[in-house]
């Protein structure tokens, strides 16, 4: 039957080290096979790869948040790039630019955004990014790396259709999460249909964003079989094959995932 991919969860937000092993147990029960656990700061990352060093079923994105990119220094980048060897750590990030929220300043997002994409690039992983309210600067940081071969997947992607497929024509893959069951995300649902199927990644982004069906709970990886259902019906599509695609464009996206250690 396959099983699906969560490619953007954080396990550590709402949930204790106690209450882990339930978290993966309900996501398996629902058909999630594999989860990524993105790290928002050094120690997040470091306590992503610990639990992953002990469950088949989570990986781990090593990186600084732009909400905390004043934690990002020096040696938090040495740190990044020692993990990228590590056959846990499948991507870099998540990074990126915040002007809504604006918790660190734009500067320090912006090195530290640069920063992360320099360590992509010099360690082949891809990075996930962030970006909200700050879709020509974080382009601009992009563009300035597409020739040294940066990819990866823009991250809870709320932009148009034109900088969709700008993002996807350069190699990069959109994730779509529990926004598009929302009954009044309809431009969003609209912009994935026109959205090549191919270059589609799916999430969570647990504990946050929550489908419809489960709004005032907790998000977590289980939950990721609602905005799968939804996009069966955005793109008309049989479930098997749809599960299948979205398969091949996660280990496309994330190469380590395919080697299942």
């Amino acid at each position: 039957m396959g099983y699906l991919i969560d490619t953007h969860c954080h396990l550590d937000v709402k949930h204790t080290p106690e209450q882990l092993a339930g978290v993966i147990s309900r996501a398996k029960e629902a058909g999630v096979g594999k989860m990524i656990w993105v790290g928002i700061d050094g120690k997040g990352t470091e306590r992503a790869l610990d639990a992953a060093s002990r469950s088949d079923a989570l990986y781990v994105s090593a990186g600084v948040h732009p909400h905390d990119s004043v934690k990002y220094t020096s040696n938090a980048g040495e740190r990044f790039r020692e993990l990228a060897c590590s056959p846990k750590v499948v991507a870099i990030g998540e990074t990126g630019l915040d002007f809504y929220r604006d918790y660190s300043p734009r500067d320090t997002q912006l090195s530290a955004f640069v920063a992360q994409c320099e360590i992509a690039c010099e360690t082949g992983l891809p990075i996930v990014i962030h970006s909200r309210d700050a879709a020509q600067e974080t382009w601009e940081v992009v563009d300035g790396f597409l020739s040294r071969g940066l990819r990866g997947v823009f991250h809870c992607f709320a932009y148009d259709i034109e900088y969709a497929r700008r993002a996807t024509t350069a190699g990069f893959y959109i994730a779509l999460n529990g926004m598009v069951t929302y009954p009044k995300s309809i431009e969003l649902r609209e912009m994935a249909a026109k959205l090549p199927l191919e270059r589609i990644v799916i999430e969570t982004d647990a504990p946050f964003l929550l489908p419809q069906k489960y709004r005032h709970r907790d998000n977590e990886p289980a939950f990721l079989v609602e905005t799968f259902e939804k996009l069966t019906e955005i793109f008309k599509a049989d479930p098997l094959e749809l599960k299948e695609q979205l398969r091949i464009n996660s280990e496309g996206c994330f190469p380590k995932l395919a080697a299942g250690i």
